[in-house]
């Protein structure tokens, strides 16, 4: 799911370039994946958390929602949770939850959040790397090379690519809708 939803978000940028030729469809996507990481590698230095916008939006929620949650400690750093009728079993050593919610986003489970706010550790702590301000920047820390217009390229001794032959395939070729709307009217 999650590669598919990648592949039609990329494919939604591309509209525009489709019906490019194959060389200036690659440099609309090196120009489209440029302006890309230089966006997120600005977007990014006005945040103030150490983790993303959306993490801490999360957090809220789940900080509102263990209003409704009952905790029985069992043992170190074990506990149960009663959630909205429902009880869990929450690990604080291992990062995990009965719900899997914690395990599946990395970020805790408003069962999760009801243990760590009660033996007084800091939720930050618990958000996998993966969220931290300093993995996105990671992520885009490589730019991407501005380059000289198609004019100024270094000329090389290859010829220039040409599309494939044109073939002509047995068999009576069709007509256009045009021509057969015609047809029938006259």
């Amino acid at each position: 799911m999650l590669l598919n939803n990648i592949c039609e978000s990329f494919n939604a940028a591309l509209k525009e370039a489709r019906d490019k030729p194959i060389i200036s469809l690659i440099e609309w996507i090196r120009r489209y994946v440029m302006k890309r990481h230089f966006d997120k590698r600005t977007g990014v230095a006005g945040f103030e958390d150490r983790v993303m916008p959306f993490v801490t939006k999360y957090l809220k929620w789940v900080d509102n929602e263990t209003r409704f949650c009952t905790l029985i400690p069992a043992f170190g750093e074990e506990f149960e949770v009663v959630h909205r009728g429902k009880q869990k079993a929450v690990n604080l050593t291992n990062r995990t939850c009965t719900c899997k919610t914690w395990e599946l986003t990395g970020i805790p489970c408003p069962h999760a959040m009801m243990c760590i706010t009660d033996q007084r550790h800091e939720v930050l702590d618990y958000v996998d790397e993966a969220y931290t301000k300093a993995t996105y920047l990671r992520a885009f820390q490589h730019p991407i090379a501005a380059m000289p217009g198609y004019e100024d390229w270094e000329k090389v001794g290859v010829t220039s690519p040409t599309p494939p032959p044109f073939k002509k395939l047995p068999g009576r070729p069709k007509l256009k809708k045009e021509e057969k709307r015609g047809r029938r009217g006259n």
